[in-house]
């Protein structure tokens, strides 16, 4: 699988033609002592994204290690973001979206140098600043543990996609397809394959804004594609995680229904009963 490149970098991109050039920039702006190949696929977006992205590749002196893909046809986030990393030929992958940007030019080298000296990792994650119409607003991860694993990633998404870098020695299972959230998908199965360390420093910037997915995905849509990806998952490691499962969907209505419903229009039993009977009819028993 692995050419020359010890790191690939997965960047997808869609209708982000405000933000495109500081998420490229800020990947080429890397200082490291390996080599990089970053994969750039644009899905085929309806602005100006790809005339950016032209006159970057054109004009910027690192460009040549960018790989730039422009679908024809609009092919959907899952199906972009698979694609774009089934392209990533190195040892390591990192992810930056492209509406959010990484902040200090040595990022790259301090994870690599991080999973080279330490094979129990299988995955490495830092802070990041969060940041709506250009104000910071908070430190988005801020924990005080360092490692963690499967069951950690059920508690809350606490792992900001652009500060990923993992092995890639990852499966992709035909159900990522199926999935609303690549991002979470990546990370359970990561988890499969060794810890997930924390690196305490801010090196990127997660963007919140009107078309990201954050601020359209939420309320009860949200709680039944968690279902989904949970149940592909939990059936995928023959069960294992049946309770880690039901304690994340009670999470996913606490934070994504009550504070945009009303609370006497969603009893979280009764809503919990209907998901488990339309998403979890095959292992509903395990969860008594």
């Amino acid at each position: 699988m692995h050419q020359n490149f010890k790191v690939s970098v997965c960047l997808i991109t869609y209708g982000q033609e405000e933000f495109i050039e500081q998420a490229i920039n800020s990947v080429l702006m890397q200082k490291c002592d390996f080599d990089l190949e970053v994969i750039l696929a644009n899905d085929c977006s309806p602005d100006n994204t790809d005339i950016i992205i032209q006159n970057i590749l054109q004009n910027h002196p690192n460009s040549s290690v960018v790989k730039y893909i422009r679908h024809e046809k609009n092919i959907g986030m899952m199906s972009n973001f698979i694609f774009a990393i089934q392209q990533c030929k190195g040892k390591y992958v990192a992810i930056c979206e492209g509406d959010d940007y990484w902040i200090d030019e040595n990022k790259l080298q301090k994870q690599i140098n991080c999973l080279e000296n330490n094979p129990q990792y299988s995955l490495c994650f830092h802070d990041v600043n969060v940041i709506e119409d250009n104000k910071k607003l908070r430190q988005y991860v801020n924990k005080n543990e360092t490692v963690f694993q499967t069951k950690d990633l059920f508690e809350r998404h606490f792992i900001p996609t652009v500060s990923i870098v993992f092995r890639n020695i990852i499966q992709f299972p035909n159900w990522l397809y199926s999935v609303q959230s690549g991002d979470k998908a990546l990370l359970l199965l990561a988890s499969l394959k060794g810890d997930l360390k924390y690196l305490p420093e801010v090196l990127a910037a997660y963007r919140i804004h009107g078309g990201g997915i954050s601020k359209t995905h939420y309320g009860v849509k949200k709680v039944y594609d968690t279902a989904n990806l949970l149940n592909f998952f939990n059936a995928d490691t023959s069960f294992k995680y049946t309770k880690d499962c039901h304690s994340a969907l009670l999470y996913e209505i606490e934070t994504h229904v009550i504070p945009h419903y009303s609370i006497s229009n969603f009893k979280i039993k009764d809503l919990v009963n209907e998901i488990l009977n339309r998403i979890y009819k095959k292992i509903k028993k395990k969860f008594k």
